[in-house]
């Protein structure tokens, strides 16, 4: 029979997100292992400042721990979530933002 750890990490983001607003500490831990390291890539390629990228990245999931209601499974995956919240403009303002596409060459 499987540990209550063992189900937990089973289970999906959306799973765990519903019984860490219940309180489950245990599912906010697993969620954060799981989703970290993506959250963190995303906003340091974002950003490319690592100091920034981890401060989105603790902004991402302290958001989630004081309000799980800025997340709807009807708008999408809990993953898709992230890439949006990274993407506000709190990036933008920090002064880092790397520019993509094929404006990201031009001088002046």
């Amino acid at each position: 029979m499987p540990t209550m750890t063992e189900t937990i990490c089973q289970d999906s983001d959306e799973e765990l997100l519903l019984r860490m607003a219940n309180g489950d500490e245990e599912s906010f831990v697993t969620l954060y292992r799981r989703r970290q390291a993506a959250v963190y890539r995303f906003a340091l390629q974002m950003s490319g400042s690592p100091s920034v990228a981890e401060d989105v990245t603790q902004e991402v999931f302290m958001a989630l721990i004081k309000d799980c209601s800025g997340y709807s499974a009807e708008k999408g995956k809990l993953a898709g979530y992230f890439i949006r919240y990274c993407s506000k403009p709190r990036i933008a303002s920090s002064g880092t933002r790397k520019v993509y596409g094929p404006d990201r060459n031009r001088h002046g």
